[in-house]
């Protein structure tokens, strides 16, 4: 699957489709939980604490035998780190609109990067990441995010620092169904958030160039239950100059 982010650049995207408007977005009831989601190549099983946060994340490779598994660890109420495949991402709360991450890709105990989400009125703001490598950190990406009224992200602004100063890439645009997204949080691995980030399912991802040409165009279409919530995604990725790809998610809850 293409997943949500750079911090949402695999999953944001808007040709010239104009953004839906929801006014009556249904939040996800505490018993969705969603314990199951099924990709065309591998398996994520979702385990839960007694207090209904995450206990682990089990991937199942479909070809084969293997799995492996994401553990999640809370202090004082707050994910503080996520042990995966030999790695480690850990979590720091500078003040109460930044979230600092440290990602350790070797068990070393050294992190290799380094990530901030910035938050401005309780709402992810922006992502920047850093390269630990050389033991100071360097940075490298950069996404910023507007929103809808709705408070879903419309459009991701993507920046690569130039050694001198943030560069533009491209812009990411995006409309929405008007049914409640059970799977935001998710989206992010192994940068899990707590909280549902996009309070719908994307219904168009369209990433273009600062020209305006269009790079590429993701289109979703969803099956529902009688809950509203999401069951099943197809999905068909048309990239410039490759052949278009389709895939397919289902959704289990508890």
């Amino acid at each position: 699957m293409k997943r949500l982010l750079y911090v949402l650049t695999p999953i944001l995207m808007i040709a010239c489709k104009k953004e839906q408007s929801v006014n009556n977005n249904t939040p996800n009831l505490p018993e969705s939980k969603l314990v199951k989601v099924e990709y065309d190549n591998t398996i994520d099983e979702i385990k839960y604490q007694a207090d209904g946060k995450v206990a682990s994340i089990i991937t199942k490779e479909k070809a084969s035998s293997s799995a492996s598994t994401q553990t999640f660890y809370y202090t004082s109420g707050q994910l503080s780190k996520i042990d995966f495949d030999g790695a480690a991402v850990t979590y720091q709360y500078p003040n109460t609109n930044t979230v600092r991450l440290e990602l350790d890709l070797f068990g070393s105990g050294t992190p290799n990067y380094r990530f901030f989400f910035h938050k401005v009125d309780g709402k992810l703001s922006e992502f920047t990441q850093f390269s630990l490598g050389t033991g100071l950190p360097i940075p490298e990406h950069r996404s910023a995010y507007t929103y809808n009224a709705d408070g879903n992200i419309i459009k991701e602004e993507i920046y690569e620092h130039n050694g001198a100063a943030w560069e533009k890439l491209e812009d990411i645009h995006i409309t929405y169904d008007n049914k409640p997204n059970t799977s935001a949080r998710f989206d992010f691995m192994p940068f899990f958030l707590q909280e549902d980030v996009l309070k719908n399912n994307p219904l168009t991802i369209t990433r273009k160039g600062l020209n305006g040409a269009v790079i590429e165009t993701s289109t979703y279409s969803y099956t529902y239950d009688s809950r509203g919530r999401k069951t099943r995604a197809s999905i068909l990725h048309q990239t410039a100059g490759q052949p278009d790809e389709r895939e397919t998610i289902v959704y289990s809850y508890e």
